[in-house]
């Protein structure tokens, strides 16, 4: 079938129409669940070296135990434990969501270092959106609802940046 060069004109700009408006059409889609990561302040290797976080069903009272990882801090300088001066942060990033945090909204937990034992309850996001863009864009990467409080001590915490602080 021959078209002539009007028709082939037709052809090229309906096309570039269809494709434009097929990528540039987006949804509205929920932002990834945020969480906390952790903060420990003055503290140097000999008073502080090995770290338990465990999971909890969330509103459990603490009896249903979900999962419990232990971190032990001279051998776990890596990706999800470092230093800084004085201060060991424990953190979990995702490529998708880099302020996704290691303690969600899903569970409570309990974070153990030498005799301290805190409970970690409550934890409330800010619930938002983004409007994702068409087919082939990657444009819904990296968001997240952030922690704006959560339960420790039985006390409200408001979290900065992502972190819960213990000081010594």
């Amino acid at each position: 079938m021959k078209f002539d060069i009007m028709t082939k004109k037709l052809i090229l700009i309906c096309s570039i129409s269809i494709l434009l408006i097929s990528l540039s059409c987006g949804k509205n889609k929920s932002c990834d669940i945020g969480g906390l990561n952790l903060q420990f302040k003055g503290f140097d290797s000999t008073s502080i070296d090995t770290i338990t976080i465990t999971s909890y069903l969330k509103n459990f009272k603490f009896d249903s135990l979900i999962n419990s990882n232990i971190y032990i801090l001279q051998d776990s300088l890596n990706s999800l434990v470092f230093k800084r001066d004085t201060t060991y942060f424990i953190e979990y990033t995702d490529y998708r969501a880099p302020n996704g945090g290691l303690l969600n909204a899903s569970y409570d937990w309990k974070v153990s270092y030498g005799n301290n034992e805190f409970q970690i309850t409550g934890i409330k996001i800010e619930e938002k959106e983004t409007r994702c863009g068409g087919i082939l864009s990657l444009e819904c990467w990296g968001c997240y609802s952030p922690v704006i409080s959560c339960y420790t001590k039985g006390e409200i915490y408001y979290p900065k940046e992502n972190y819960i602080v213990f000081e010594k």
